[in-house]
This record gives structure tokens, C-alpha cells and sequence, in this order.
């Protein structure tokens, strides 16, 4: 019998306290946000400001202006001998890559550009245009 009551009394306890224990952790979590508020309050103000963009890392930028240089090294290497076995193949692979390099730049970059499958060729203008844009933002390769 006393054994039934003891077991009866844990499991009213453990009904008891386990909303306290979440209303306290809510109580907790209002608090600390009101206190960033109170620390920050142009986040309060303007709480679209903390959602910004992540800034891009560096490194994978350089990474990808690296490659961008070789691929151009690439093309015109390819370009400039005209008794290379299965030129135009080369030439097609390497413009291919080129132009995916290209389109991860531009969306590193921030630039929009038209989604279009990465194994289609990219018209001439089209390359230039986003060379230019990417130049007039600071990259080079």
C-alpha cells in the first residue's frame, strides 16, 4: 500500500513540476531577448538589419579567382595552338569549366545572373558581361 501512495505521490510531483520547469525556461528565453534589445536597440528599432547577408569568406573567393586564372590560362592555351589534336574538344571542355567558374563568381559576387544549366554554352556577350561586372566589383584573375 505504502509502496502504491509513494509511486502515486511521484508521478503527481512530476505532473506538477514539469510546466514550472517550461514556463521557466520561456521566462528565461524573454528575458535574455529583452535584454539584447535593451542592448542593442537599433536590433529592436530595425530587426531586419541583423538579417543580413553572411559575409563571403575571402579565402574561398581567392580560391575561386585562382581557378578563374587558370581556365583562362587554360583557353588561351588551347586557342593558341592550331595543331592541337581534338582542339575543338578542348577548347569546348574549357570554356565549359570557364563558364562555371564564371556563374560561382557572379553568385559569390552577389550578381544575378540567368539560371541556365552549367553544360550549355554561354554566348560571348553574355561571358564578357559577367567579366565586367565582376572587374567593375573589385575581382580580378
Amino acid at each position: 500500500m505504502i509502496y502504491w501512495m509513494l509511486l502515486l505521490w511521484a508521478v503527481a510531483l512530476t505532473v506538477a513540476v514539469w510546466p514550472w520547469g517550461f514556463l521557466t525556461a520561456r521566462r528565461r528565453a524573454r528575458e535574455r531577448r529583452r535584454r539584447a534589445e535593451a542592448a542593442s536597440p537599433s536590433q529592436a528599432i530595425w530587426p531586419d538589419r541583423a538579417r543580413q547577408a553572411p559575409a563571403v569568406d575571402p579565402l574561398v573567393v581567392l580560391e575561386v579567382q585562382i581557378r578563374l586564372a587558370e581556365l583562362a590560362a587554360e583557353v588561351q592555351l588551347v586557342e593558341s595552338k592550331p595543331g592541337m589534336y581534338a582542339q575543338a574538344h578542348h577548347l569546348r571542355a574549357a570554356l565549359a569549366a570557364y563558364d562555371a567558374m564564371l556563374a560561382q563568381a557572379c553568385a559569390l559576387a552577389g550578381l544575378p545572373f540567368p539560371g541556365q544549366a552549367l553544360t550549355m554554352p554561354v554566348p560571348e556577350e553574355e561571358r564578357e558581361r559577367r567579366e565586367l561586372e565582376l572587374s567593375s566589383r573589385g575581382w580580378h584573375w
